[in-house]
């Protein structure tokens, strides 16, 4: 049998632009993903047709260390400042921060078989638009388990960012 020598960051790369696809197509959107990362964005999202024109920009992370903190009511998840200073600038859509939590145990992130595809856990989703500045090398962000990543999700902030460009509230 051959030999595939990706790396684990590799993987779990590849599954959070994945994990991001399978969901926006749910929400009838389409996914551009970005030949080059230079901007802190890694895809697009955008509706494939209807009335809502807005797009929503993302940064995808995938980790096994997303980690539960104040008793479980919040998630930890540290991000280079580089990547944070680029997704805090000032923008006219949503500048998202998606992160996969991924169990320790690679046999257990993706499996398929005849009966079900699965994916073990969650993505969730911050937007870090107009957050402050820092001096650190990196940024412990806090995420609320609230805020999973799944086509409402997708749905509300096209919405709402929708409203806002439209000279709504």
């Amino acid at each position: 049998m051959p030999v595939v020598t990706t790396k684990p960051s590799d993987i779990k790369e590849r599954l959070s632009c994945a994990y991001i696809a399978m969901v926006a197509a749910r929400a009838g959107c389409q996914v551009m993903s970005l030949p080059v990362d230079r901007n802190g964005i890694d895809l697009w999202i955008s509706p494939i047709e209807g009335s809502l024109t807005a797009r929503i920009m993302v940064q995808a992370k995938a980790t096994i260390r997303l980690a539960r903190i104040d008793g479980g009511r919040t998630l930890s998840f540290a991000l280079d400042r580089r990547t944070y200073d680029l997704l805090r600038r000032p923008a006219t859509c949503p500048a998202l921060l998606v992160v996969l939590d991924l169990p320790d145990d690679p046999d257990e992130w993706f499996t398929v078989s005849a009966d079900a595809t699965t994916l073990r856990r969650a993505a969730y989703w911050i937007d870090l638009r107009g957050a402050p500045e820092v001096g650190t090398k990196s940024v412990a962000l806090r995420i609320s388990p609230d805020s999973l990543f799944d086509h409402h999700a997708i749905l509300n902030l096209l919405e709402r960012t929708d409203l806002v460009s439209r000279g709504g509230s």
